[in-house]
Formats: C-alpha cells, structure tokens, sequence
C-alpha cells in the first residue's frame, strides 16, 4: 500500500520522541540524526549502485508471547525442519513459498540506494517486490542514515496490514557504513557496509496449508535473521 513505508518509519522512531532535545533520532532504534551534521553519503540526490552478498547462515528465532521459545541456524537455501510449538515446518519450502518474504528475497544482487534529502539522513533503497513486499507500490524501501553511520530500513508494519503473511512491524534492515574520502563538501563517501535483515512472521503463515496447525500457531511469531554486506560501484 502506498503509505505503508511512512508508517512504518514512524512506528519504529515513535518510541524515540522523547528524547532529549538535540538528540534527534531517526527511523529504528539507537539511530542519532544530529542537528547539522549530514550523515554520510551513500548516493545521494541522484543515487548510486550498491553490490549486495548475503551471509551463509540463517538464523531461525521462534517466539511464544515475546519470549523466545526456539533459536536454530541452517545454512542458507538448505533448510531443516523449525519447530514452531511443536509442529515441523520445511523453512526451505516456506521460504520458497511466493507469499513469504524471507531475508534473502529482500534485496536484489544490486540495489540503487538515494538519499532525497540534502541532510542526507532520508534513504530509498530498491527491493525484490516478493511476498509482502509486492504490497509496495512504491519501487523503493525508506530508512535512515545517521550521524553516526548507521542505517534502518523499514521491512513491515504489521500483519494485519497484509494478510496473515504480511511483514511484521520488527522486520528490518540494519548495520553500518563505512567510508574512506570525503566528498566535495566534506561529506564523507560511503563505500562498503554490513549489516543483518530481519524478516518477521506470524506463525499461521508459517504452517499456512497444514490445516490444523495454523491455529495451534497462534500467538507464535517466526524471525529470519541473516547477514548481509554491500559495496558501492
């Protein structure tokens, strides 16, 4: 949906509007946007092309009421059963599934990164329109670039935004950037960066077709962790 980007910038700096007056923070938590110091420029106004390469591990964190019940890593692509409050789900097939949005389908090998701002702290990142994220009808994620060279970008606002396999609102990208000049300005350049994508699922979409399961799913929430670096061209 159109908006739903912009609401989920906001839901995740919400809890960070009473901070201390001269700490502005930006979109996910731990972010410093600080008055008059621009960040660091990772394409700017007109945008630049970044290599993307996803770790070999995925980290699986199974969720009964907020408290974590289930954690395993799997290598990537491979799979293994995740037991979701006893019931056994493929993750390989799951991730493969088109109405599934799992770390890997996040980003493309390349993405376009562009920062609208003149501060630089606004971000725009170009997606896989895969699963939820085929919900956007704008071709670009938003986040944030800080004072501090940490980024968030914004996965998902909720289940009920998109189904029972919409993102929910702790899906993210996250790291930092690093850099090795400074531009015209004194803008430092940013060159490489690493980070981790988190994608996070009701469990109902992770037993979805098991009849049954999906109920005794309830109230379970699934959370695909995996690493990721890009670098500029």
């Amino acid at each position: 949906m159109r908006y739903r980007l912009a609401i989920a910038c906001l839901a995740l700096a919400f809890p960070l509007l009473t901070a201390a007056a001269g700490d502005q923070r930006g979109c996910g938590s731990g972010l410093d946007n600080r008055p008059g110091e621009p960040g660091i420029d990772v394409g700017g106004v007109a945008g630049a092309d970044w290599d993307v390469s996803y770790g070999t591990d995925l980290t699986v964190i199974v969720k009964s009421g907020g408290v974590v019940v289930a954690t395993q890593t799997y290598a990537t692509g491979v799979g293994g059963p995740i037991d979701i409050d006893g019931i056994q789900v493929d993750l390989k097939a799951m991730c493969e599934r088109g109405d599934v949005t799992c770390p890997q389908d996040v980003f493309p090998n390349q993405v376009t990164m562009t920062q609208p701002g003149a501060d630089m702290h606004l971000l725009a990142v170009t997606f896989n329109p895969k699963g939820a994220l085929s919900d956007y009808e704008k071709a670009t994620l938003l986040g944030n670039v800080d004072s501090d060279h940490d980024f968030s970008i914004a996965l998902g606002v909720g289940a009920a935004a998109a189904g029972v396999c919409g993102l929910l609102s702790v899906s993210y990208a996250t790291g930092s950037i690093t850099s090795s000049s400074t531009n015209a300005a004194g803008v430092p350049i940013g060159t490489n960066l690493s980070g981790e994508i988190v994608t996070g699922l009701a469990g109902g979409c992770a037993v979805l077709g098991q009849g049954g399961n999906a109920g005794a799913a309830a109230g379970i929430t699934v959370e695909l962790r995996l690493p990721f670096t890009a670098v500029r061209r």
